[in-house]
């Protein structure tokens, strides 16, 4: 038998042995490790109704992270939840990621659960930072103990393949799998997580495709978002940042000329070239920019008559000595020639709102047209009141200050006078509301906190505290005092003067409260009974036949009688009833006073 001559049932077992093989490598090639972007953590214990104290957060989170060196674009992606043992994602489970979202070397991305049910609030504490996703109610619900967490390039609900342990699906970009999972990245799966932990990838650069030794639990997560810190990996070559990319103007007639503009920052590398792409408008596909010497790199380029009317993207692009570039766009307009110059926008608006008397508010008007710039003169005015000609600052842009407003409501509009170009003026359709108002003046408000106090024999001593409130800046020495007291009665304040804002304690004291109508020994009346008692014994204590001891005593009594009638035998108490009780705090500018009513029992 020739070497290469087999059985044929060898021969099927050989093939079918090769296609499983072929099979397994093609599913496992399916899903490779990222360098880009990866799941850097995941907290699954949020949405708990219990004791707060119970749960790290109040809501469910997954977190992004670009660990390579240049931009990534993640619009129109997602993130899929799976339970341990489903093989396909419900459509709950999916949260997209809006379209032009972008990471920058270093950037994170926060995608968090609902904060609450149809009939419930989560609770847990507050995630530390405003997610930049948020899933609806009852959605997006992951088990405390984890499951699957995949990063997907689409918005599709997916639906895995298992290769042994590992999940399959060529539109996944980095997974999660924790324990008892079905799939999972790697040897094993990622630690199990719970209500008060989080699985977060062990070192923020690092990833293995290896989910047992890439992530790690931790009872003191702290998600990021967008708006967080930026941790570029050490190590990792950075490529340049373009921003601002403008064409000014963006809309004009063919045959003029525009300034194209990008800001560039360079990344780990220096750059090497700084391009714009004007092929489209019959220019150059890598005209070199000329930089500024502040991070901007412009062209003028005049758009040839003979392009074609319709809107354009222009690309600017960067280039550094790693080989790394980015790129950024702008969007033009461009007219047919035949098209009238004419002003085609114009905006006004103020540097505030609100002001004080006097004080200076700026008004920015801005005019675009169809062929260029705008130049000339701009005229700004309040109703029918002419303020006076703006300052130009270049750009189609004139600014107008002003400190002469009178108060009251004011509604500013400008006109753009036009040019050689543009001869028919423009006036902005919006106005800009400003509203004038007094100077504010310190001053001060007396605050009492009773409006009646009550005194009697057996709670003689009453308090209560008196407040200088000061308004806008009020600091004044405030004098304390009052005035009204009933007889036998007395108030002192500590303290007795006030400096600024703050509070004083006044102390209200009477005497022998309660006792004044019944301190005679007569009764109710008994100054009235007294006072007769004792002129009846004055005949009796001066007869002759009375001149013994007795008489002697009863003369005593007599006029014992009759000054307890007089006085009513010490009764200088305060008397019962209300009083109406006035407390003045007087400052160098101002008085102040507030009531009471004291009453006595």
């Amino acid at each position: 038998m020739s070497l290469f001559t087999v059985a044929p049932r060898a021969m099927r077992r050989l093939c079918a042995a090769v296609f499983v093989l072929f099979a397994a490598s093609s599913l496992a090639s399916a899903q490779s490790t990222s360098s880009t972007v990866v799941i850097s953590q995941v907290f699954g214990g949020g949405g708990g109704t219990g004791t707060a104290s119970n749960y790290l957060y109040s809501q469910d989170y997954v977190e992004l992270f670009n660990m390579s060196g240049t931009t990534q674009s993640i619009g129109g992606w997602s993130v899929q939840y799976m339970s341990t043992g489903q093989t396909a994602t419900t459509a709950t489970n999916v949260v997209a990621i809006p379209s032009g979202v972008t990471l920058a070397p270093g950037q994170y991305y926060l995608i968090a659960g609902p904060t609450g049910s149809s009939t419930a609030t989560y609770t847990g504490a507050a995630l530390p930072v405003a997610a930049d996703v948020t899933a609806a109610v009852g959605s997006f619900s992951m088990a405390g103990a984890g499951g699957k967490v995949f990063l997907v390039n689409n918005t599709t609900a997916l639906t895995i393949t298992l290769n042994g342990t590992a999940c399959v699906n060529s539109a996944i970009i980095d997974y999660v799998g924790s324990s008892a999972a079905n799939c999972y990245q790697g040897t094993g799966a990622a630690p199990t997580i719970a209500a008060t932990s989080a699985s977060v990838r062990t070192v923020t650069c690092t990833n293995t495709g290896n989910n047992s030794t890439d992530f790690s639990t931790s009872t003191s997560a702290v998600p990021h978002d967008l708006a967080s810190t930026t941790a570029p990996c050490a190590g990792t070559a950075v490529a340049p940042t373009l921003t601002s990319a403008t064409a000014t103007p963006s809309s004009i007639v063919a045959g003029n000329p525009v300034a194209f503009s990008v800001a560039i920052a360079p990344g780990t590398g220096a750059l090497t070239t700084e391009t714009v792409d004007l092929s489209s408008i019959g220019g150059s596909a890598t005209q070199a920019l000329t930089a500024s010497g502040t991070g901007t790199y412009s062209y003028t380029y005049s758009i040839p008559t003979t392009v074609a009317t319709g809107s354009y993207t222009i690309t600017f692009k960067a280039t550094d000595s790693n080989s790394l570039s980015s790129t950024a766009t702008a969007s033009l307009s461009v007219q047919d020639a035949t098209t009238p110059p004419e002003i085609t926008s114009g905006t006004i608006s103020a540097s505030t709102s609100s002001a004080t008397l006097g004080t200076s508010v700026v008004f920015t008007a801005v005019f675009g047209g169809n062929v260029g710039t705008p130049t000339g003169t701009v005229t700004f005015t309040d109703g029918s009141n002419t303020l006076g000609a703006g300052t130009s600052t270049g750009n189609g842009t004139w600014t107008y200050t002003t400190t002469t407003l009178a108060l009251g409501s004011h509604s500013v509009t400008a006109t753009y006078n036009g040019d050689t170009t543009y001869t028919t003026p423009y006036t902005t359709a919006t106005p800009a509301p400003v509203t004038i108002v007094p100077v504010p003046v310190a001053d001060f408000t007396l605050i009492l906190s009773n409006t009646s106090l009550t005194a009697s024999a057996e709670q003689k001593t009453q308090l209560m505290t008196v407040g200088i409130q000061a308004v806008n800046g009020f600091s004044e020495t405030v004098a304390l005092t009052c005035s009204g007291l009933p007889s036998g009665s007395r108030c002192s304040f500590s303290p007795a003067s006030l400096t600024g804002s703050g509070t004083s304690t006044v102390t209200i004291a009477v005497d022998n409260a309660a006792l004044h109508h019944n301190s005679s020994p007569f009764g109710k009346h008994g100054g009235e009974t007294a006072l007769a008692f004792g002129l009846l014994a004055l005949p009796l204590a001066f007869r002759r036949r009375m001149r013994s001891r007795i008489g002697t005593l009863a003369i005593v009594l007599a006029f014992g009688l009759t000054l307890a009638g007089i006085t009513g035998c010490g009764n200088d108490g305060t008397p019962v009833g209300s009083s109406t009780v006035t407390v003045t705090a007087k400052s160098t500018s101002y008085t102040k006073t507030a009531t009471f009513t004291l009453k006595v029992q």
